[in-house]
């Protein structure tokens, strides 16, 4: 463990669990305006979901390459009151149980009492269920055979697998467009749903294309105030990889003032599946020659997965002939020390231009 990961690890380790009022108070601000009330529930949901990531806080925090955070900051817990609705008691036993507990400070609990609560009663998932649950139902809650109801949980994950990192959001975007142009408005009595339901989809992939550029945008700005000229380069890195990818990489980099700085090295790593065809290399020599015009001072690229290098340092005797470009010279991977290993392993691993 290098000394960077070792502080961003006792950093999180030491971070306070507490309760983040942060979402709860953005959808109850989207729920209360009169756009909610004009559009269908899948598109509401939607547009709930593109409100908070248009308005919730960028976290980044110092030395980190990997970001992103639920809250305002590590280990800040959002609440769903749209989906069970925590009560002032509830918020207190949370602070004070010995196990498992989450901080709850007095701006919470008085955000809770004064805006969460009054909007929410009466209209959580929860509280509709149980408002048609039949008295058996109720009896046996009281009995303590079911519980959970989510009360103590934010809801399940549901996630896209490779589709969303082998495709990205634009070309999801554009099969959603697709679909919604192949409806059958005449002949499929459901077309109506669906149209919604799509529609809905192309809204919340957009809020994450948003999301990813809010990152980038505040990313910049870091960058701009840095100091260090290696944190510098890392933001700015960061930041091309929330835009687009390698194309992106370039042209941040390429604001660099080389002359300043005594002269830059960019690294880049693509997948060798990415030029094994003609249309691949010749990407490559364009974004080559794309970054020279920009007044680019070095670049320099490993052609390797990086479960291949991991797969290196597990079994060296197999892989003795894996040469890595370092860092203006190249050299045997498993030559190399751990730490450099690693860094070479987190290298973005590029799968298109």
């Amino acid at each position: 463990m290098n000394k960077k990961i070792k502080k961003l690890r006792d950093q999180s380790q030491n971070a306070i669990p507490r309760i983040s009022a942060e979402r709860a108070l953005l959808v109850t601000e989207f729920y209360k305006s009169d756009l909610a009330h004009q559009v269908s529930v899948p598109v509401r949901r939607a547009l709930a979901f593109e409100y908070i990531l248009e308005n919730k806080k960028i976290c980044i925090n110092d030395g980190e390459l990997i970001v992103g955070e639920r809250g305002p900051v590590p280990k800040a817990v959002p609440t769903y009151p749209e989906i069970t609705l925590h009560s002032l008691e509830d918020l207190k036993t949370l602070d004070t149980r010995p196990k498992v507990w989450f901080r709850v400070d007095k701006e919470t609990m008085n955000v809770y009492r004064d805006v969460i609560i009054p909007f929410w009663k009466g209209k959580s998932n929860r509280d509709l269920i149980f408002k048609n649950l039949d008295k058996e139902w109720h009896d046996a809650y009281v009995a303590g055979v079911f519980t959970e109801f989510q009360e103590q949980r934010a809801p399940g994950h549901t996630v896209l697998g490779k589709k969303m990192f082998r495709k990205g959001f634009l070309d999801l975007k554009k099969e959603i467009a697709q679909a919604i142009e192949n409806l059958d408005f005449f002949n499929d009595p459901e077309a109506f749903a669906k149209r919604e339901e799509l529609k809905a989809m192309d809204i919340a992939a957009g809020a994450v294309i948003c999301f990813a550029e809010r990152h980038a945008d505040t990313l910049e700005k870091l960058s701009e105030e840095e100091k260090d000229e290696d944190r510098k380069i890392e933001l700015m890195q960061m930041a091309a990889i929330c835009r687009k990818g390698p194309s992106a990489v370039i042209k941040s980099a390429a604001k660099i003032d080389h002359l300043r700085t005594g002269g830059t090295l960019l690294n880049q790593k693509f997948t060798p599946s990415l030029l094994e065809d003609e249309k691949g290399l010749d990407s490559l020599v364009q974004l080559i020659r794309s970054y020279f015009r920009m007044d680019g001072h070095h670049i320099q690229f490993n052609v390797v997965t990086a479960d291949t290098l991991r797969k290196a340092r597990k079994h060296p005797e197999d892989y003795k002939d894996l040469i890595v470009r370092v860092a203006g010279y190249s050299d045997y991977f498993n030559d190399l020390g751990e730490e450099l290993q690693d860094e070479i392993i987190r290298r973005t691993e590029n799968e298109e231009f």
